[in-house]
C-alpha cells in the first residue's frame, strides 16, 4: 500500500495554498484593493492580538472554512468587504446571492438532503440570478459544468470557452498533474470526490481572463461558486444520501441528454438505475429539467439551450422566491417516505413485528404520501408502485388468514383512489 505523502493531505484537507479569490477578482467589482479588515483573536494567555486581512483573504477564508448563520462576526467581515464596492449592483447580489451561496457550499458537503434542504430557506433564485448577473466568470463557469453534464448551453456573445472531452465523457487533457477521471462528470452515482475535483480544475482553466501582462485562468473559488449553483439545481454530485439512497436504492430509472447529438435523435435518454425501484425518472429531475420559465411552457433546459446562461438568469429572476426551499424539502420527503415504505415492507424498523395485514394498511397513513400528492408528487406511476400490496413482505412463520388477498386488494385500491382524488387537499 502506497504511503500516505503530507503534501497531498494537506491539499485535500486545506486546499490550494492560494485565496480561492484573487485581488483581480476583487478589484474587478470595484472593492478597493488597499482596504483591510481587522479582526481580534484571544490567545491563551488572555491577551488580545489584532491581524488584518485583505478583503480577498476575507472571502477566501468563508469560503474554505464556510459561514453559518449564527456566525455573527464572519457575516460581519464579510458586510464590510462588500460594502466597500463602489458597484451597487455587486453589493446587491453579493449581499443576495454570493454569500448564501459560500453560506450553502458547506452544507452541500454535508451529504444530507436534510440539511440542504433547510439551508435553502436563505437562497432564492433572485439572488441567484443577481450573482450571475453581475459576475461573467461565474456565468462561464456554470455554462461549462452543464456542457459537461451533456446539456446544450447557447453561447454567451463574445464568449467561446470550451473543455475537449473523449468520445466517452471523460476529459480529453485532464489538468497537468492530476488523474484522469475515468468517469465522466454526467455519472453523477460514480463519480468521486477526487475524480470531482479534476473536473472542476479543467473548468477553472478554460475560463480564461486579462492579466496585465498576458491572459490567466479565473479563480478556483468563482468555480467552487459555479458548482454550488449547479447543485442547487438538483444534481446529486457530491451528496451521497441524494445518489446513493433517493435514486439509486429508490428509483427506477432517470432521464439523461442524450450523448448522441446527430439530427433527430432524441434530446434525453432513459437509464434504468434499478429494476424495482418505485420512482420515475420526472421525481428526481433536476429543476432545470422540470421547472418552465415563468408565462411559457419551456423548461428551462430549453431555455439553456436557446439563450444560455443569460436566459437563465431570466428564468430563475421570475421565480417564487421559495422556489429551492420547496423543491429541496420535497425531496427530504420523498427520501423519508421511501425510508418508510421501505420499513413497512421489510416489517423493519418501527413496524417490527406488525402483521401483513396492518402493515398494508399503514399505507394509507403515510403523512409524507399525502402532503406530497397535494403537489402532483410523487408521479402517479411511481405512487401504484408505492402503495402495492403485493410488495409488503410476509414475516417469517406468518399466517396467512383466510380472505387476506381479497382485503388486501381492497385497501390497495381504497388507497389509490384516496392518493389520486384529491384526498388531504385543503378546502
Amino acid at each position: 500500500m502506497t504511503p500516505i505523502d503530507i503534501a497531498d493531505l494537506e491539499r485535500e484537507i486545506h486546499g490550494p495554498q492560494v485565496g480561492a479569490f484573487s485581488e483581480r477578482w476583487i478589484t474587478s467589482h470595484n472593492i478597493r484593493s488597499n482596504i483591510r479588515i481587522a479582526v481580534e483573536y484571544a490567545t491563551g494567555t488572555g491577551q488580545k492580538i489584532i491581524k488584518t486581512f485583505t478583503p480577498w483573504e476575507v472571502l477566501s477564508e468563508l469560503l474554505a472554512t464556510g459561514i453559518s448563520s449564527s456566525d455573527q462576526p464572519a457575516w460581519e467581515r464579510a458586510a464590510r468587504v462588500i460594502e466597500s464596492s463602489d458597484d451597487e449592483r455587486f453589493r446587491t447580489a453579493a449581499r443576495n446571492g454570493l454569500l448564501p451561496l459560500i453560506s450553502i457550499d458547506k452544507v452541500m458537503g454535508t451529504r444530507r438532503i436534510d440539511a440542504v434542504a433547510e439551508s435553502m430557506s436563505g437562497l432564492t433564485p433572485e439572488g441567484v440570478a443577481r450573482w450571475l448577473l453581475v459576475d461573467q466568470e461565474t456565468r462561464r463557469a456554470l455554462a461549462l459544468l452543464f456542457r459537461l453534464q451533456g446539456y446544450k448551453v447557447a453561447d454567451e456573445p463574445g464568449v467561446h470557452d470550451k473543455i475537449l472531452l473523449n468520445p466517452d465523457g471523460t476529459l480529453a487533457h485532464p489538468p497537468a498533474g492530476m488523474l484522469p477521471p475515468d468517469v465522466p462528470f454526467s455519472d453523477a452515482l460514480n463519480l468521486r470526490d477526487d475524480q470531482i475535483r479534476v473536473y472542476l480544475k479543467a473548468v477553472e482553466n478554460a475560463v480564461n481572463v486579462p492579466l496585465p501582462n498576458g491572459t490567466g485562468t479565473t479563480d478556483y473559488g468563482v468555480v467552487e461558486i459555479a458548482f454550488t449553483i449547479f447543485r442547487v439545481l438538483g444534481f446529486p454530485h457530491g451528496n451521497s444520501k441524494f445518489a446513493d439512497e433517493l435514486i439509486k436504492k429508490y428509483t427506477r430509472a432517470i432521464k439523461v441528454p442524450n450523448p448522441d447529438r446527430r439530427p433527430g435523435a432524441e434530446e434525453m435518454v432513459e437509464v434504468t438505475i434499478n429494476p424495482e425501484g418505485d420512482l420515475e425518472p420526472e421525481d428526481v429531475a433536476p429543476l432545470i429539467d422540470r421547472l418552465k420559465l415563468v408565462g411559457t411552457n419551456d423548461t428551462l433546459r430549453q431555455v439553456l439551450a436557446r439563450d444560455g446562461i443569460l436566459g437563465l438568469i431570466q428564468g430563475l429572476y421570475r421565480m417564487p422566491a421559495l422556489t429551492f426551499s420547496k423543491e429541496w424539502g420535497d425531496w427530504k420527503k420523498m427520501l423519508d417516505m421511501m425510508d418508510e415504505v421501505s420499513a413497512i415492507r421489510k416489517g423493519t424498523g418501527s413496524y417490527g413485528g406488525v402483521s401483513v395485514i396492518d402493515r398494508v394498511a399503514a399505507l394509507k397513513k403515510i403523512k409524507d404520501l399525502s402532503e406530497l400528492r397535494n403537489k402532483k408528487k410523487p408521479s402517479d406511476t411511481a405512487t401504484q408502485r408505492i402503495i402495492d400490496a403485493g410488495k409488503v413482505e410476509s414475516s417469517e412463520g406468518e399466517f396467512y388468514p383466510q380472505g387476506f388477498v381479497k382485503k388486501a386488494a381492497t385497501v390497495y385500491g381504497t388507497v389509490w383512489k384516496m392518493y389520486t382524488s384529491g384526498f388531504g387537499k385543503k378546502k
